[in-house]
């Protein structure tokens, strides 16, 4: 039965919650990708001219920063944070930039190795934090520049070796896929989130079945599709009896209790494809599509059967009234067929409750309508 509290939706839910710690894994694992081929762009002219110690303490010195502060913000999701954006200091994605100013004089100021750090690092603030973190990221990275020159002074070769190219390559490849890679997750996880929210948004949040608003829909697609293609369908309209008694008698928690109750029951006794759903109160709709008044029949006689076995309170049997309309070629709209099966069940009601009744030909007319309001219309500011 399609209703509100099937695992598709809760399942979505959990997968988006399991993937959060997956993306913050594969975040620590692209870091450290990336610092390892910056490591391999800079290292490339040092080598190439023999640097010193000294010059290869820079480079090496933030790639210890960047995989201390990695591992260490891992723990700290581990056993402290649970919320993944507040676990990493705000400042921390900052270093790079700074570093990479400093880097600029320490390479010479080579125009190959400077560009692709910096389209790389840019590309990485603007992915995160959007213009703004682009901008202060280039703005820190500026400021990396005159503690490079302070630290390693002034020497200009901007033209780029065959080494420094061969240096550049693999993160010129790698970066491109990280991105994309990065990208497909995030949107896949928003997608989750998506799919999530518009399927709560058809959901009754008490019995766990399908809305009012989401039941209208199903019940005009379903008239369309019976009036073009000639199909059959039934519409089932359920009134708890004696509901204000049992709200009255054991207050809104034992009404929400026989709610949830009757919802439970009503997903075991109709079939994978029926939808159901709380129309609103006490009163639930069915829509089985494809079916026919008989199966209806069976469906209801199954459900009356599973009240009458599982009581939902104790010492207060719980029943319902039953109006059922199988679609009529004579309804002008679906709202006709609505009011078919409502006019089944009031007659189960005026009869003393507790039973089913099956809709005539005869009540397939319009609703009563208010003075002066149109059928089909509503009032202003509604």
């Amino acid at each position: 039965m399609h209703d509100g509290s099937r695992p598709a939706s809760s399942g979505t839910g959990g997968a988006s919650l399991h993937k959060e710690p997956a993306l913050a894994a594969n975040g620590d694992l692209a870091g450290l990708t990336f610092t390892a081929l910056s490591l391999g762009c800079l290292a490339s002219p040092l080598y190439a001219r023999g640097a010193g110690w000294c010059e290869w303490m820079g480079p090496l010195l933030y790639g210890l920063l960047s995989t201390f502060w990695l591992f260490r913000h891992r723990l700290n999701r581990s056993y402290q944070s649970h919320d993944l954006r507040q676990s990493r200091p705000k400042w921390l994605w900052l270093v790079p930039h700074f570093c990479l100013g400093v880097a600029i004089p320490l390479v010479h100021f080579n125009v190959l190795i400077s560009a692709v750090l910096s389209v790389a690092l840019g590309v990485n603030a603007l992915l995160a934090g959007g213009p703004r973190a682009l901008s202060y990221g280039l703005g820190w990275q500026l400021a990396g520049i005159p503690a490079g020159i302070l630290a390693y002074g002034v020497e200009w070769f901007p033209d780029p070796s065959l080494a420094d190219v061969f240096g550049c390559l693999p993160l010129l490849i790698a970066h491109p896929f990280s991105v994309s890679w990065r990208t497909r997750q995030v949107l896949g996880g928003l997608r989750d989130q998506s799919r999530l929210l518009e399927d709560r948004s058809r959901r009754d949040s008490l019995s766990g079945l399908y809305n009012r608003g989401h039941l209208e829909e199903c019940v005009k697609r379903a008239f369309v599709r019976c009036r073009e293609q000639d199909g059959q369908a039934v519409l089932v309209l359920m009134d708890l009896d004696n509901f204000k008694r049992i709200n009255d008698q054991y207050g809104h928690a034992g009404g929400d209790w026989v709610i949830r109750g009757f919802a439970a029951l009503l997903r075991q006794a109709l079939r994978q494809d029926d939808i159901g759903g709380r129309y609103g109160g006490d009163e639930f709709c069915v829509l089985l599509e494809g079916a026919s008044v008989n199966n209806a029949i069976t469906a209801v006689e199954r459900l009356k059967a599973a009240l009458a076995e599982c009581p939902l309170l104790p010492h207060e049997p719980i029943t319902a009234s039953i109006g059922i309309a199988g679609w009529s070629a004579g309804f002008d709209d679906w709202q006709q067929w609505v009011h078919c099966a409502d006019k089944a069940l009031y007659r189960v009601k005026s009869a003393g409750r507790d039973g089913w009744s099956v809709a005539r030909e005869a009540e397939a007319g319009l609703p009563p309508k208010l003075e002066g309001v149109p059928h089909g219309s509503q009032p202003a500011g509604i």
